[in-house]
């Protein structure tokens, strides 16, 4: 169960790593709504992108995660105190996909004003480069017509590439994009549409490098 405590606890702890470690940069504060439910949608090239963005948004946020870090000791504990949302992986493809019964949960949980971390990469990408999207926070954020925040980690996989075992100081910026919010009425767009619409800006914002 979510713990404001643990929640509130961890985040500054993090923050003085993070500042100490990797001199973190964010542009765009501003951009984060400061009231109301929204999806935050990035990239994920390491370990680092949860915590790094959950550090820096200045409201709790929720992460979807892969159910099976629940069931590890002591991880999964601290997981469900982080206010992390478990979802299962497609016996297929091997990603994190959100059933019925789940999409509506996290359906709700922003309609209710809160916010929803996700990385529709489907897991961390490999040796840094920005994967195909899945649909599920563009089919979500429709939904539960909420803005999408695109968030681009600058310099994380310099900082841990896939061949170090720990990582390493190097300067990681966060740009934080304007809001994309969910076109209506004669302007609607489907999923794939907007799905490529953010893939697009975090593309750019990561290839500006800034």
């Amino acid at each position: 169960m979510f713990s404001p405590v643990v929640y509130r606890f961890f985040q500054k702890f993090l923050l003085a790593f993070f500042t100490c470690m990797f001199r973190v940069k964010v542009i765009g504060m501003q951009n984060f709504p400061r009231e109301g439910g929204f999806v935050i949608v990035a990239n994920h090239p390491t370990w680092l992108e949860p915590p790094l963005i959950a550090t820096v948004c200045p409201r709790a946020l929720r992460i979807v995660a892969k159910e099976r870090l629940f069931h590890l000791p002591v991880v999964g504990t601290f997981l469900a105190g982080l206010g992390c949302y478990p979802v299962r992986d497609d016996p297929v493809t091997g990603k994190p996909t959100a059933d019925m019964g789940s999409l509506l949960a996290m359906v709700k949980v922003v309609k209710n004003g809160d916010v929803l971390l996700i990385f529709p990469e489907g897991g961390r990408s490999d040796f840094g480069k920005l994967l195909p999207f899945e649909l599920g926070a563009s089919v979500l954020a429709m939904a539960a017509k909420a803005p999408i925040v695109p968030v681009a980690v600058v310099g994380a996989y310099e900082a841990w590439p896939m061949d170090r075992i720990l990582p390493r100081p190097y300067r990681i910026v966060v740009q934080v994009g304007e809001p994309i919010h969910i076109p209506k009425g004669k302007h609607r767009v489907d999923p794939l549409t907007l799905t490529e619409q953010i893939r697009a800006r975090i593309a750019a914002m990561l290839e500006a490098r800034p």
